[in-house]
């Protein structure tokens, strides 16, 4: 079954994703830079099944090594495809303070931004995207 799903990026902006968690339309950031899908934590413990690591996690980037707070989530996302469908898929993933994230995002959408759907989440569903048309195909 392939979905495409439109995008609500603006010119300059990043791929934004109308989603569905827990029974709330919000908006996850397609960032394809990022290798894991990551949560707002307090969104994630009110929408989500979300367990607390106790050792935390390490978070390695460019210029970034640390250990921080985290709790892993899973959960049911409905993605809005083109067609106006929602269309259940599964995700997981850590989930952390986002607060900077949801700042930064705040003059983009009415809808809450509550996390970021990484490669792990796009290379499972097989996703392409097309960033002219802003749009993404999900096997």
């Amino acid at each position: 079954m392939i979905k495409k799903i439109k995008l609500l990026n603006k010119k300059d902006a990043p791929l934004l994703m109308r989603v569905r968690i827990g029974g709330v339309d919000c908006v996850v950031v397609v960032d394809t830079g990022a290798n894991y899908t990551v949560l707002d934590r307090s969104f994630a413990k009110k929408y989500t099944a979300c367990e607390d690591n106790e050792d935390g996690s390490e978070m390695i980037g460019v210029g970034y090594s640390d250990t921080f707070d985290s709790s892993d989530f899973c959960c049911m996302m409905e993605v809005l495809d083109s067609d106006g469908g929602w269309n259940a898929m599964l995700l997981e993933g850590i989930a952390v303070d986002l607060n900077d994230l949801k700042q930064a995002c705040k003059e983009l959408t009415d809808l809450p931004v509550v996390g970021i759907v990484g490669t792990m989440w796009l290379d499972y569903w097989r996703a392409r995207i097309d960033v002219r048309k802003k749009t993404m195909t999900l096997e």
